[in-house]
């Protein structure tokens, strides 16, 4: 389900405000409903378990009896899992680093970002369908409405 929300989002980005809604469509529909009964804690610790599941599922199986039975829930296996495992994933719930510098040329693609924009709230004078590309050009943004052409 996390590939789907990927794909339709368009971005690798979890973190992500279209990454966050298509996830949030996709546990609206019937299918995928069953998910959504599932409390956030605990759905970020299976993604962080299926990233590595394999190895996982390998070192669960070495335990003593005792463990196996203690450690069922997804949150008590990322708990006591080795860190190599559960650490590695896609950077779920870590905090960013401050002081983080933005890369070099972080000028000129804000610049070709707002370029793009304005294209495109031009374009959508004649074609009104363009408007949806402002999300996928900066989800971010919460007004991303052409009233003001």
């Amino acid at each position: 389900m996390r590939d789907l929300a990927r794909a339709q989002a368009h971005t690798a980005d979890i973190q992500s405000y279209a990454y966050r809604q298509a996830m949030s469509h996709l546990l609206q529909l019937r299918k995928y409903s069953v998910y959504d009964q599932i409390d956030k804690p605990t759905r970020s610790a299976c993604y962080k378990l299926m990233d590595a599941v394999d190895e996982i599922s390998v070192w669960h199986a070495a335990l003593p009896t005792a463990d196996k039975l203690r450690w069922k829930h997804p949150q008590s296996i990322v708990k006591h899992a080795p860190r190599n495992l559960v650490e590695g994933g896609r950077g779920h719930n870590k905090p960013k680093q401050k002081n983080q510098k933005k890369p070099t040329g972080w000028a000129e693609i804000e610049r070709l970002k707002a370029l793009l924009i304005q294209v495109i709230k031009r374009l959508a004078k004649y074609e009104p369908d363009a408007t949806e590309l402002l999300d996928q050009v900066n989800p971010s943004d919460p007004d991303d409405g052409v009233g003001d052409l």
